[in-house]
């Protein structure tokens, strides 16, 4: 496991965008499951509990942040695609809807509705991963934008 440089710049300039882009589907897919579930559609959005513990982000919350997005990226975005589709020489086409399901299971500490809506962003980044000749480097940077943003926002809420 490296962190292999993008093929293209383009890719980083991007990542941040997919980043925001993750967050909007996230939520979209919330909307639809709690219109599914209640036949009401609610719109209020709301961040994970555990990014509201404290009123300011503070440096080990950066900190702890990046850790875990490095780690989820190199553990379920690198070594997964390359067990697929290298050692296990599965199709691209198994290969990267595998790769999202893994991400949203990950998730299921928080309830099946946010392991589901982690399903479209997973998808994203696993793309993101592809698109950019599979450099974990760039799905770093959108993932961590998308959960930087996420902790920020939950802080000035509060």
């Amino acid at each position: 496991m490296a962190f292999r440089p993008p093929a293209a710049l383009w890719a980083v300039l991007l990542a941040p965008f997919v980043g925001l882009a993750a967050i909007l589907v996230e939520y979209l897919t919330g909307i639809l499951l709690l219109y599914l579930r209640t036949r009401k559609l609610v719109t209020r959005a709301t961040v994970h509990g555990s990014y509201a513990v404290a009123a300011q982000v503070e440096v080990l919350d950066i900190v702890s942040v990046l850790a875990v997005v490095v780690g989820e990226e190199l553990i379920l975005r690198q070594l997964l695609f390359r067990l697929l589709a290298g050692d296990l020489a599965l199709a691209l086409w198994a290969v990267i809807p595998l790769c999202a399901v893994a991400y949203a299971a990950n998730h299921l500490s928080f309830g099946l509705a946010s392991a589901i809506a982690k399903l479209p962003s997973g998808l994203l980044y696993v793309l993101l991963f592809y698109v950019s000749g599979l450099s974990v480097l760039v799905v770093v940077i959108a993932h961590a934008t998308q959960n930087l943003t996420l902790l920020a926002w939950s802080r000035l809420r509060s």
